[in-house]
Protein backbone atom coordinates (compact mmCIF):
# COMPACT_ATOMS: atom_id res chain seq x y z
CA UNK A 1 0.00 0.00 0.00
CA UNK A 2 0.88 3.41 -0.52
CA UNK A 3 -0.32 6.48 1.52
CA UNK A 4 -2.71 9.06 0.27
CA UNK A 5 -2.69 12.15 1.30
CA UNK A 6 -6.06 15.13 0.86
CA UNK A 7 -8.13 12.35 -0.93
CA UNK A 8 -10.87 14.35 -0.52
CA UNK A 9 -13.56 11.82 -0.64
CA UNK A 10 -12.66 11.00 -4.60
CA UNK A 11 -14.30 8.39 -5.74
CA UNK A 12 -13.34 4.79 -6.98
CA UNK A 13 -11.03 5.66 -10.24
CA UNK A 14 -9.41 2.20 -12.14
CA UNK A 15 -6.36 3.19 -14.60
CA UNK A 16 -5.79 -0.03 -16.71
CA UNK A 17 -2.56 -0.43 -17.66
CA UNK A 18 -1.30 -3.46 -19.95
CA UNK A 19 0.34 -5.14 -17.50
CA UNK A 20 -0.89 -3.60 -14.13
CA UNK A 21 -4.11 -1.98 -12.28
CA UNK A 22 -4.20 0.83 -9.89
CA UNK A 23 -7.19 1.44 -8.65
CA UNK A 24 -7.54 4.67 -6.39
CA UNK A 25 -10.25 4.46 -3.89
CA UNK A 26 -10.30 6.62 -0.45
CA UNK A 27 -8.05 5.00 0.95
CA UNK A 28 -5.13 4.03 -0.92
CA UNK A 29 -3.38 2.37 -3.97
CA UNK A 30 -4.36 -0.89 -5.17
CA UNK A 31 -2.62 -4.00 -6.89
CA UNK A 32 0.37 -1.73 -7.69
CA UNK A 33 3.34 -3.48 -10.05
CA UNK A 34 6.04 -2.70 -11.35
CA UNK A 35 6.92 -1.73 -15.59
CA UNK A 36 3.63 0.21 -15.98
CA UNK A 37 2.48 1.57 -19.36
CA UNK A 38 0.41 4.55 -20.50
CA UNK A 39 -2.95 4.23 -18.59
CA UNK A 40 -6.09 4.15 -20.43
CA UNK A 41 -8.99 6.49 -20.51
CA UNK A 42 -11.12 6.33 -17.33
CA UNK A 43 -13.89 8.53 -15.34
CA UNK A 44 -12.27 12.19 -13.99
CA UNK A 45 -12.37 13.07 -10.26
CA UNK A 46 -14.33 16.50 -10.49
CA UNK A 47 -14.18 19.33 -7.67
CA UNK A 48 -17.17 22.09 -8.13
CA UNK A 49 -15.96 25.21 -7.48
CA UNK A 50 -19.37 26.52 -5.56
CA UNK A 51 -18.28 24.42 -2.67
CA UNK A 52 -15.40 26.30 -1.72
CA UNK A 53 -18.03 29.24 -2.23
CA UNK A 54 -17.50 30.55 -5.92
CA UNK A 55 -20.79 32.73 -6.72
CA UNK A 56 -21.89 33.21 -10.30
CA UNK A 57 -24.39 36.70 -9.77
CA UNK A 58 -21.98 38.94 -11.75
CA UNK A 59 -21.00 41.33 -8.81
CA UNK A 60 -18.65 38.63 -5.88
CA UNK A 61 -15.27 38.27 -6.29
CA UNK A 62 -14.74 34.72 -6.85
CA UNK A 63 -11.32 34.66 -7.34
CA UNK A 64 -10.36 32.57 -4.15
CA UNK A 65 -13.14 30.33 -4.36
CA UNK A 66 -11.62 29.10 -7.75
CA UNK A 67 -7.76 29.16 -6.49
CA UNK A 68 -8.69 27.08 -3.45
CA UNK A 69 -10.73 24.87 -5.85
CA UNK A 70 -7.53 24.83 -8.16
CA UNK A 71 -5.11 24.07 -5.18
CA UNK A 72 -7.40 21.03 -4.02
CA UNK A 73 -7.27 19.81 -7.46
CA UNK A 74 -3.90 19.94 -7.75
CA UNK A 75 -3.15 18.07 -4.03
CA UNK A 76 -6.04 14.96 -5.57
CA UNK A 77 -3.42 14.83 -9.15
CA UNK A 78 -0.24 15.05 -6.40
CA UNK A 79 -2.11 12.15 -4.29
CA UNK A 80 -2.57 9.99 -7.49
CA UNK A 81 1.07 9.92 -7.89
CA UNK A 82 0.65 12.28 -10.89
CA UNK A 83 -1.99 9.42 -12.52
CA UNK A 84 -5.03 11.07 -12.19
CA UNK A 85 -6.85 13.94 -14.45
CA UNK A 86 -8.66 16.47 -12.31
CA UNK A 87 -11.60 18.19 -13.56
CA UNK A 88 -12.47 21.80 -11.32
CA UNK A 89 -16.37 22.63 -12.22
CA UNK A 90 -17.32 25.75 -12.74
CA UNK A 91 -21.57 25.13 -13.23
CA UNK A 92 -23.76 27.41 -15.01
CA UNK A 93 -25.05 30.37 -13.06
CA UNK A 94 -27.40 33.09 -13.57
CA UNK A 95 -24.77 35.56 -14.19
CA UNK A 96 -21.37 35.73 -14.59
CA UNK A 97 -18.08 34.42 -12.34
CA UNK A 98 -15.88 37.28 -11.36
CA UNK A 99 -12.63 36.03 -10.71
CA UNK A 100 -8.75 37.47 -11.16
CA UNK A 101 -5.60 35.77 -12.53
CA UNK A 102 -6.01 32.07 -12.43
CA UNK A 103 -3.15 29.55 -13.05
CA UNK A 104 -3.89 26.11 -13.96
CA UNK A 105 -1.42 23.40 -12.75
CA UNK A 106 -0.96 20.04 -14.11
CA UNK A 107 -3.58 17.50 -14.76
CA UNK A 108 -5.73 20.22 -13.82
CA UNK A 109 -8.63 20.97 -16.45
CA UNK A 110 -11.26 23.87 -15.99
CA UNK A 111 -14.73 22.71 -17.04
CA UNK A 112 -18.09 24.40 -17.64
CA UNK A 113 -21.54 22.50 -16.96
CA UNK A 114 -25.03 22.78 -17.27
CA UNK A 115 -27.56 23.74 -19.96
CA UNK A 116 -25.18 27.31 -20.66
CA UNK A 117 -21.69 28.29 -20.97
CA UNK A 118 -20.86 29.18 -18.02
CA UNK A 119 -19.22 32.69 -18.48
CA UNK A 120 -16.03 34.40 -16.65
CA UNK A 121 -15.15 38.22 -16.50
CA UNK A 122 -12.17 39.59 -15.00
CA UNK A 123 -12.59 41.37 -11.73
CA UNK A 124 -9.79 44.19 -12.16
CA UNK A 125 -7.49 44.89 -15.04
CA UNK A 126 -5.11 42.71 -15.54
CA UNK A 127 -2.03 41.70 -17.96
CA UNK A 128 -2.48 37.88 -18.69
CA UNK A 129 -5.84 36.23 -17.43
CA UNK A 130 -5.81 32.59 -17.14
CA UNK A 131 -2.39 30.82 -17.47
CA UNK A 132 -0.74 27.59 -17.20
CA UNK A 133 1.85 26.77 -14.46
CA UNK A 134 5.48 26.91 -15.99
CA UNK A 135 6.64 23.27 -17.72
CA UNK A 136 2.35 22.29 -16.65
CA UNK A 137 1.16 19.01 -18.80
CA UNK A 138 -1.95 17.75 -19.54
CA UNK A 139 -4.29 20.71 -18.54
CA UNK A 140 -7.36 22.05 -20.38
CA UNK A 141 -10.43 24.78 -20.55
CA UNK A 142 -13.61 23.47 -21.76
CA UNK A 143 -17.17 24.47 -22.16
CA UNK A 144 -16.80 28.08 -20.71
CA UNK A 145 -17.28 31.69 -22.26
CA UNK A 146 -14.20 34.20 -21.35
CA UNK A 147 -15.56 37.41 -21.44
CA UNK A 148 -11.99 39.88 -21.28
CA UNK A 149 -14.73 42.88 -20.91
CA UNK A 150 -11.64 45.39 -21.71
CA UNK A 151 -9.69 45.03 -18.58
CA UNK A 152 -7.67 42.33 -20.43
CA UNK A 153 -4.53 44.10 -21.65
CA UNK A 154 -2.16 40.85 -22.90
CA UNK A 155 -4.05 37.48 -23.34
CA UNK A 156 -6.95 35.74 -22.08
CA UNK A 157 -5.42 32.37 -22.19
CA UNK A 158 -1.74 32.19 -22.00
CA UNK A 159 0.57 28.95 -22.23
CA UNK A 160 3.35 29.35 -19.88
CA UNK A 161 6.74 28.50 -20.81
CA UNK A 162 7.40 24.54 -21.31
CA UNK A 163 3.12 23.76 -21.53
CA UNK A 164 2.59 20.42 -23.05
CA UNK A 165 -0.29 19.04 -23.70
CA UNK A 166 -3.34 22.17 -23.61
CA UNK A 167 -6.89 21.37 -24.59
CA UNK A 168 -9.39 24.38 -25.42
CA UNK A 169 -12.46 23.30 -26.69
CA UNK A 170 -15.73 24.33 -26.94
CA UNK A 171 -15.08 27.53 -25.73
CA UNK A 172 -15.87 31.45 -26.53
CA UNK A 173 -13.40 34.00 -26.05
CA UNK A 174 -14.82 37.51 -26.33
CA UNK A 175 -14.62 41.11 -25.44
CA UNK A 176 -17.81 42.07 -24.16
CA UNK A 177 -16.34 45.92 -23.76
CA UNK A 178 -13.49 48.16 -23.74
CA UNK A 179 -10.37 47.92 -25.10
CA UNK A 180 -9.43 44.46 -26.53
CA UNK A 181 -6.97 42.00 -25.31
CA UNK A 182 -4.14 41.81 -27.64
CA UNK A 183 -4.67 37.63 -27.97
CA UNK A 184 -7.50 35.84 -26.79
CA UNK A 185 -4.85 32.53 -26.77
CA UNK A 186 -1.35 33.23 -26.73
CA UNK A 187 1.81 30.96 -26.58
CA UNK A 188 5.14 31.51 -24.26
CA UNK A 189 8.34 29.38 -25.22
CA UNK A 190 8.84 25.62 -25.48
CA UNK A 191 4.94 25.01 -25.89
CA UNK A 192 3.81 22.05 -26.99
CA UNK A 193 0.68 19.89 -28.25
CA UNK A 194 -1.58 23.14 -27.91
CA UNK A 195 -5.26 21.73 -29.64
CA UNK A 196 -8.07 24.09 -30.03
CA UNK A 197 -11.35 22.65 -31.26
CA UNK A 198 -14.52 23.37 -31.75
CA UNK A 199 -14.01 27.52 -30.37
CA UNK A 200 -15.53 30.79 -31.08
CA UNK A 201 -13.35 33.52 -30.60
CA UNK A 202 -14.00 37.21 -31.68
CA UNK A 203 -13.16 41.10 -30.36
CA UNK A 204 -9.47 40.20 -29.99
CA UNK A 205 -6.42 38.94 -32.14
CA UNK A 206 -7.83 35.67 -31.31
CA UNK A 207 -4.75 33.43 -31.62
CA UNK A 208 -0.86 34.93 -31.34
CA UNK A 209 1.48 31.98 -31.55
CA UNK A 210 4.91 33.43 -30.78
CA UNK A 211 7.90 31.69 -30.09
CA UNK A 212 8.45 27.84 -30.56
CA UNK A 213 5.58 25.96 -30.85
CA UNK A 214 5.33 22.63 -31.74
CA UNK A 215 2.03 21.11 -33.06
CA UNK A 216 -0.54 22.88 -32.70
CA UNK A 217 -3.76 22.42 -33.92
CA UNK A 218 -6.46 24.43 -34.35
CA UNK A 219 -9.65 22.42 -35.75
CA UNK A 220 -13.80 23.73 -36.06
CA UNK A 221 -13.18 27.19 -34.71
CA UNK A 222 -15.05 29.96 -36.01
CA UNK A 223 -13.49 33.42 -35.87
CA UNK A 224 -15.91 36.23 -35.78
CA UNK A 225 -14.93 40.04 -35.24
CA UNK A 226 -12.01 39.82 -35.00
CA UNK A 227 -8.85 42.66 -34.56
CA UNK A 228 -6.19 42.79 -37.06
CA UNK A 229 -5.33 39.07 -37.25
CA UNK A 230 -7.22 35.85 -36.47
CA UNK A 231 -4.04 33.35 -36.36
CA UNK A 232 -1.00 35.39 -36.44
CA UNK A 233 2.05 33.45 -36.19
CA UNK A 234 5.07 35.36 -35.72
CA UNK A 235 8.37 33.29 -35.73
CA UNK A 236 11.89 35.47 -35.51
CA UNK A 237 15.59 34.83 -35.86
CA UNK A 238 15.37 32.61 -32.61
CA UNK A 239 12.14 30.83 -32.50
CA UNK A 240 10.22 29.30 -35.21
CA UNK A 241 7.14 27.23 -34.96
CA UNK A 242 7.17 23.29 -36.09
CA UNK A 243 3.75 21.79 -37.08
CA UNK A 244 0.66 23.79 -37.08
CA UNK A 245 -2.70 22.71 -38.40
CA UNK A 246 -5.37 24.95 -39.22
CA UNK A 247 -8.39 22.57 -40.12
CA UNK A 248 -12.29 22.98 -41.06
CA UNK A 249 -12.20 26.14 -39.65
CA UNK A 250 -14.57 29.49 -40.65
CA UNK A 251 -13.21 32.86 -40.48
CA UNK A 252 -15.64 35.12 -40.93
CA UNK A 253 -15.00 39.16 -41.20
CA UNK A 254 -12.98 41.54 -38.81
CA UNK A 255 -14.45 43.65 -37.05
CA UNK A 256 -14.02 47.73 -38.48
CA UNK A 257 -10.84 49.27 -38.10
CA UNK A 258 -7.50 47.46 -37.03
CA UNK A 259 -4.25 48.35 -39.12
CA UNK A 260 -3.29 44.60 -40.63
CA UNK A 261 -6.51 43.61 -41.14
CA UNK A 262 -5.42 39.49 -42.23
CA UNK A 263 -6.98 36.61 -41.42
CA UNK A 264 -4.35 34.04 -41.46
CA UNK A 265 -0.96 35.47 -41.21
CA UNK A 266 2.36 33.16 -40.82
CA UNK A 267 5.78 34.76 -40.73
CA UNK A 268 8.66 32.86 -40.67
CA UNK A 269 12.43 34.41 -40.68
CA UNK A 270 14.76 33.62 -43.22
CA UNK A 271 17.31 32.13 -40.85
CA UNK A 272 14.69 30.34 -39.18
CA UNK A 273 11.73 28.81 -41.57
CA UNK A 274 8.54 27.46 -40.04
CA UNK A 275 7.95 24.04 -40.74
CA UNK A 276 4.97 21.65 -41.39
CA UNK A 277 2.08 23.87 -41.85
CA UNK A 278 -1.24 22.19 -42.70
CA UNK A 279 -3.97 24.74 -43.49
CA UNK A 280 -6.97 22.53 -44.84
CA UNK A 281 -10.51 22.82 -45.64
CA UNK A 282 -11.15 25.92 -43.94
CA UNK A 283 -13.72 28.73 -45.11
CA UNK A 284 -12.39 32.36 -45.15
CA UNK A 285 -14.58 35.45 -45.69
CA UNK A 286 -13.49 39.05 -46.17
CA UNK A 287 -16.20 41.74 -46.45
CA UNK A 288 -15.89 42.27 -50.27
CA UNK A 289 -14.23 45.59 -50.39
CA UNK A 290 -10.70 46.34 -51.34
CA UNK A 291 -7.96 46.65 -48.98
CA UNK A 292 -7.60 50.19 -49.85
CA UNK A 293 -11.08 51.37 -49.54
CA UNK A 294 -10.99 54.47 -47.02
CA UNK A 295 -14.90 54.06 -45.64
CA UNK A 296 -14.99 50.24 -45.57
CA UNK A 297 -11.43 48.77 -46.05
CA UNK A 298 -11.04 44.93 -46.68
CA UNK A 299 -8.83 42.39 -45.21
CA UNK A 300 -5.36 41.95 -46.85
CA UNK A 301 -4.24 38.24 -48.17
CA UNK A 302 -6.92 35.95 -46.45
CA UNK A 303 -4.66 33.06 -46.51
CA UNK A 304 -0.23 34.35 -46.22
CA UNK A 305 2.80 32.31 -46.04
CA UNK A 306 5.95 34.03 -45.66
CA UNK A 307 9.29 32.07 -45.08
CA UNK A 308 7.77 28.59 -44.82
CA UNK A 309 9.15 25.05 -45.87
CA UNK A 310 7.09 22.32 -46.02
CA UNK A 311 3.74 23.13 -46.07
CA UNK A 312 0.33 21.95 -47.03
CA UNK A 313 -2.49 24.93 -48.37
CA UNK A 314 -5.50 22.61 -49.57
CA UNK A 315 -9.16 22.31 -49.69
CA UNK A 316 -9.98 25.97 -48.59
CA UNK A 317 -12.73 28.28 -49.99
CA UNK A 318 -11.29 32.19 -49.68
CA UNK A 319 -13.74 34.73 -50.76
CA UNK A 320 -13.98 38.48 -51.15
CA UNK A 321 -10.54 39.39 -49.65
CA UNK A 322 -9.47 43.16 -50.20
CA UNK A 323 -5.95 41.79 -52.16
CA UNK A 324 -4.83 38.52 -52.62
CA UNK A 325 -6.98 34.92 -51.83
CA UNK A 326 -3.78 33.10 -50.81
CA UNK A 327 -0.54 34.21 -50.68
CA UNK A 328 3.17 32.36 -50.73
CA UNK A 329 6.35 34.62 -50.35
CA UNK A 330 9.40 35.72 -48.52
CA UNK A 331 11.54 32.81 -49.44
CA UNK A 332 9.04 30.28 -48.66
CA UNK A 333 9.81 26.89 -50.36
CA UNK A 334 8.51 22.95 -51.02
CA UNK A 335 4.92 23.57 -50.65
CA UNK A 336 1.44 22.25 -52.12
CA UNK A 337 -1.42 24.89 -52.89
CA UNK A 338 -3.95 22.90 -54.34
CA UNK A 339 -7.74 21.85 -54.82
CA UNK A 340 -9.17 25.74 -52.81
CA UNK A 341 -11.44 27.78 -54.91
CA UNK A 342 -10.40 31.41 -54.35
CA UNK A 343 -13.23 33.57 -55.60
CA UNK A 344 -13.87 37.93 -55.68
CA UNK A 345 -10.43 38.69 -54.76
CA UNK A 346 -8.95 42.27 -55.05
CA UNK A 347 -6.17 41.18 -56.39
CA UNK A 348 -5.00 37.98 -57.09
CA UNK A 349 -6.76 34.23 -56.79
CA UNK A 350 -3.21 33.02 -55.55
CA UNK A 351 0.00 34.41 -55.61
CA UNK A 352 3.32 32.43 -55.16
CA UNK A 353 6.39 35.07 -54.41
CA UNK A 354 5.67 38.90 -54.51
CA UNK A 355 7.95 41.96 -55.77
CA UNK A 356 9.71 41.77 -52.77
CA UNK A 357 10.34 37.90 -52.35
CA UNK A 358 14.21 37.20 -53.18
CA UNK A 359 13.02 34.01 -54.35
CA UNK A 360 9.97 30.93 -53.52
CA UNK A 361 10.50 27.64 -54.85
CA UNK A 362 9.66 24.23 -55.60
CA UNK A 363 6.36 25.09 -55.37
CA UNK A 364 3.05 22.71 -56.65
CA UNK A 365 -0.43 24.79 -57.83
CA UNK A 366 -2.71 22.12 -58.77
CA UNK A 367 -6.37 21.51 -59.31
CA UNK A 368 -7.63 25.03 -57.90
CA UNK A 369 -10.32 27.29 -58.85
CA UNK A 370 -9.84 30.99 -58.96
CA UNK A 371 -12.57 32.46 -60.37
CA UNK A 372 -13.35 36.36 -60.91
CA UNK A 373 -10.44 37.62 -59.06
CA UNK A 374 -8.99 41.11 -59.64
CA UNK A 375 -11.93 43.24 -58.90
CA UNK A 376 -11.67 46.92 -58.66
CA UNK A 377 -11.85 49.12 -55.60
CA UNK A 378 -11.97 52.61 -54.40
CA UNK A 379 -8.28 53.58 -54.47
CA UNK A 380 -7.60 50.71 -55.74
CA UNK A 381 -3.59 50.29 -56.54
CA UNK A 382 -3.77 47.03 -58.22
CA UNK A 383 -1.90 46.63 -61.43
CA UNK A 384 -2.92 44.73 -64.46
CA UNK A 385 -0.49 41.58 -64.33
CA UNK A 386 -1.71 41.18 -60.74
CA UNK A 387 -5.60 41.11 -61.66
CA UNK A 388 -5.17 36.99 -62.16
CA UNK A 389 -6.22 34.05 -60.85
CA UNK A 390 -2.71 33.13 -60.63
CA UNK A 391 0.23 34.95 -60.33
CA UNK A 392 3.77 33.87 -60.05
CA UNK A 393 6.52 36.32 -59.19
CA UNK A 394 10.19 36.09 -57.91
CA UNK A 395 9.74 32.30 -57.85
CA UNK A 396 11.62 29.29 -59.08
CA UNK A 397 10.78 25.85 -60.36
CA UNK A 398 6.69 26.37 -59.72
CA UNK A 399 4.37 23.49 -61.29
CA UNK A 400 0.67 25.31 -62.49
CA UNK A 401 -1.00 21.96 -63.40
CA UNK A 402 -4.89 21.27 -63.80
CA UNK A 403 -6.25 24.62 -62.58
CA UNK A 404 -9.72 26.18 -63.63
CA UNK A 405 -8.77 30.12 -63.63
CA UNK A 406 -11.19 32.28 -65.25
CA UNK A 407 -15.12 33.11 -65.01
CA UNK A 408 -18.12 31.18 -66.23
CA UNK A 409 -20.10 34.72 -66.56
CA UNK A 410 -20.17 37.03 -69.52
CA UNK A 411 -18.30 39.94 -67.79
CA UNK A 412 -15.21 39.49 -65.16
CA UNK A 413 -12.59 41.54 -63.40
CA UNK A 414 -10.36 38.73 -64.09
CA UNK A 415 -7.92 39.72 -66.99
CA UNK A 416 -5.51 36.73 -66.83
CA UNK A 417 -6.01 32.99 -65.92
CA UNK A 418 -2.42 33.03 -65.02
CA UNK A 419 0.85 35.71 -65.05
CA UNK A 420 4.24 35.12 -64.16
CA UNK A 421 7.00 37.95 -63.76
CA UNK A 422 10.54 37.60 -62.85
CA UNK A 423 10.58 33.64 -62.38
CA UNK A 424 11.74 30.91 -63.48
CA UNK A 425 11.43 27.32 -63.78
CA UNK A 426 7.65 27.69 -64.38
CA UNK A 427 5.73 25.16 -66.08
CA UNK A 428 1.83 25.37 -66.78
CA UNK A 429 0.03 22.24 -68.37
CA UNK A 430 -3.35 21.03 -68.12
CA UNK A 431 -5.10 24.05 -66.97
CA UNK A 432 -8.74 25.58 -67.73
CA UNK A 433 -7.80 29.14 -68.78
CA UNK A 434 -10.89 30.61 -70.27
CA UNK A 435 -13.27 33.11 -69.51
CA UNK A 436 -10.70 36.14 -68.67
CA UNK A 437 -11.38 39.61 -69.62
CA UNK A 438 -7.69 39.71 -71.59
CA UNK A 439 -6.07 36.24 -72.18
CA UNK A 440 -5.40 33.05 -70.82
CA UNK A 441 -1.80 33.93 -69.89
CA UNK A 442 0.12 37.03 -69.30
CA UNK A 443 4.20 36.93 -68.53
CA UNK A 444 6.09 40.33 -67.36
Amino acid sequence: MVGLQCWEALSVRAHTFSRRTVVLAGGGVVALSATATAPASAGMAQINVRNYGAIGDGRTDSTHAFRTAIDAASRRVKASLGLAIVQVVIPSATSSYRVGPLTIPTNVELVGTGATRPRLLPKASVARWITTASNARNTAIRNLVLDTYGRVAEAAITMASGTSGFAIASTQITNGAGTPARAGIDTRSGTRNLAISACTLGGITAVRLGYNPTNTSIRQTTFKGWVDRAVWVRSDETYAVNGLTIDSCTILPPAPGGTVRQPIQINGADSKPIQNVTITNNRVTGPGTDYNDTTTPGTADLISLHRCEGFTVSGNTVTGGGDVGITVAQQSRNGVVSNNTSFANFSSGIAIGSGTSSYVRDISVSGNRCLDNGRVGRNDTTPAAARTGIYVQGAQTVSVKDNRSGSDSATTSQLYGVSTARSTGVTISGNDLHGNARSSTYSA
